[in-house]
């Protein structure tokens, strides 16, 4: 009964220290609701803008044809292609 009791309580500790944690986070994030509210009603493809304007241009155009073959195919509507940088 020993160790099932100290491991009993070393769950309980770090249960409240990551409650804590995330109580203490939890006003940090504050996110565009109109941003959020568009993301998740809407169904998107990205891609990774590179920076090279040809690849960016190609990159964008086939996935727009891939989502206008694929809302002609299945029942998928998705919005147009969204560029996304690195690390942004």
């Amino acid at each position: 009964m020993r160790g099932y009791l100290s491991r009993l309580r070393f769950a309980r500790a770090a249960a409240l220290l990551l409650a804590l944690v995330f109580a203490a986070h939890a006003g940090d994030a504050r996110a565009d609701d109109a941003f959020d509210l568009k993301a998740a009603n809407d169904t998107r493809l990205a891609y990774v803008v590179t920076g090279l304007a040809d690849v960016d241009d190609m990159s964008r155009m086939g996935l727009t044809a891939w989502a206008t073959s694929c809302a002609t195919r299945t029942s998928l509507r998705a919005a147009g292609p969204d560029g996304r940088r690195r690390g942004a």
